[in-house]
């Protein structure tokens, strides 16, 4: 991924934000109607399904949950103001993930 001036900030906020795993992992359960199962349990499975993927969407629309559907391995920021921004937020980056911040990425150049 290479970012350039502002779009390097902006994608550099969402790589901090991705998840440690890939990115986006389905959060449906597992669940499923079964022969075995009476007419109750059988629409009981069947809606909490719908509601498992309705929460699903939202999230997936949700402005504040963006994320990339792709693992980031080489992240190269060129023309970037970010210690800039960084700075004025309050933030550090460093190399230690504990310690600051630090995009979600195998190698990042600036």
């Amino acid at each position: 991924m290479i970012g350039f001036s502002l779009g390097s900030v902006i994608s550099f906020d969402i790589l901090t934000q991705q998840s440690e795993g890939f990115y986006v992992q389905s959060s449906l359960s597992r669940v499923k109607p079964e022969a075995s199962d009476d007419a109750e349990v059988t629409e009981l499975k069947k809606q909490m399904i719908e509601l498992e993927m309705k929460i699903a969407e939202a999230k997936r629309r949700s402005p504040e949950n963006q994320r990339f559907i792709f693992q980031v391995e080489n992240y190269f920021m060129l023309g970037a103001p970010l210690g800039i921004f960084l700075t004025l937020r309050g933030h550090v980056i460093h190399s230690d993930v504990n310690k600051g911040l630090y995009p979600k990425c195998k190698h990042m150049y600036k």
